[in-house]
């Protein structure tokens, strides 16, 4: 049918020497989608399964003609960018190769040899796409053929086992593969396999899936619990250093709200509520005389109760001087200069 098409398009182009329109291109890719999507709709259950077969455009050149077909066929869990799902075809999806085009000279090597794709506007022209299809009819629907004697062994297992497939094929068809050798190597393995035997290679891969999901459960499990230690023990630390900055600053804030009361000795440290520290020198009855060693760089009160982090070290300015001051602007402190 495509051939068909083909045979049009360049009908079409030699004796008119024009170019099929973009609308034109979309109605042929939609009339192929639609027969190749006749022939996914025979594999019922490969598409049921969470299950793609990829495959992508090539070229290689293996006389003095390009060959434009499409090969690299392999098993995912998705469609990839890029490339045609055999299960869900739609020809448009499919991009321009990069690099490795052309000047390889078998199908394999073109296979072998990938490198991305193209940014759109680079893309091959959809007539490129037109002939890779055309070239690679035949090879497409033996695929098809072969996929059927596959897609009746899926059908012998529980359907909750579908979602392993993905990794039991990908396991057993490992290869970069040419349109040709997938479909031999298809044809091989539903003709070694009865469904017994299917079944059994699916479950080797559910429990060996099951059993890692279960020791990647029991780490995340193990992670969740680490980490809601850590967190508690966070918390503990948290909560244990808020306890200690608040009993340290009301017991200093005690010190200034009794300050009138205190005795002191020669050498007592002592401060103001100005930031004010040093030692004492003298007493006289109410009054104190200090030697200064320097005045804290923090807000009002930072001996007497508003000090954030008690027993960190902090800024001060060097102050070297004499003070008189009344035992009602001084109380005892704590500072380690």
């Amino acid at each position: 049918m495509f051939i068909r098409i083909l045979c049009s398009s360049i009908i079409a182009f030699i004796l008119a020497g024009c170019v099929t329109t973009p609308q034109e291109y979309k109605l042929k890719f939609a009339e192929v989608n639609e027969e190749y999507r006749q022939l996914a709709n025979d594999l019922p259950h490969l598409r049921s399964a969470s299950l793609s077969i990829n495959v992508r455009k090539i070229e290689y050149k293996p006389l003095f003609i390009v060959t434009k077909s499409f090969g690299d066929v392999s098993f995912s869990d998705s469609s990839e960018d890029g490339y045609l799902d055999l299960l869900n075809p739609d020809f448009s999806r499919l991009s321009a190769p990069k690099g490795c085009q052309a000047s390889q000279g078998s199908e394999e090597d073109a296979v072998n040899c990938f490198k991305g794709f193209s940014d759109y506007h680079e893309e091959t022209s959809p007539f490129m796409t037109e002939l890779s299809i055309s070239s690679a009819e035949d090879g497409l629907k033996d695929i098809y053929k072969n996929l059927k004697g596959l897609d009746s062994l899926v059908s012998a297992i529980p359907q909750e086992q579908y979602q392993y497939l993905d990794d039991a094929l990908s396991q057993v068809f490992d290869e970069r593969y040419t349109l040709d050798s997938f479909s031999d190597a298809v044809e091989q393995f539903v003709a070694r396999y009865n469904t017994e035997q299917f079944e059994d290679l699916v479950n080797v891969v559910s429990e060996t899936k099951q059993a890692e999901a279960l020791v990647l459960a029991e780490k995340l499990e193990k992670q969740k619990l680490l980490e809601e230690q850590r967190t508690a023990e966070e918390q503990a630390e948290r909560f244990r250093r808020k306890s200690l900055i608040a009993d340290h600053n009301a017991a200093n804030k005690r010190a200034w709200s009794e300050r009138k009361n205190f005795e002191y000795n020669l050498g007592d440290k002592i401060c103001s509520y100005d930031n004010v520290m040093g030692f004492v020198e003298k007493v006289a009855n109410d009054n104190v005389k200090i030697q200064t060693v320097g005045k804290a760089q923090h807000d009002l009160g930072f001996f007497f109760g508003n000090n954030s982090n008690p027993g960190a070290s902090f800024n001060f300015t060097p102050m070297s001087m004499i003070l008189w001051k009344t035992k009602s602007e001084v109380a005892p402190c704590s500072f380690s200069i």
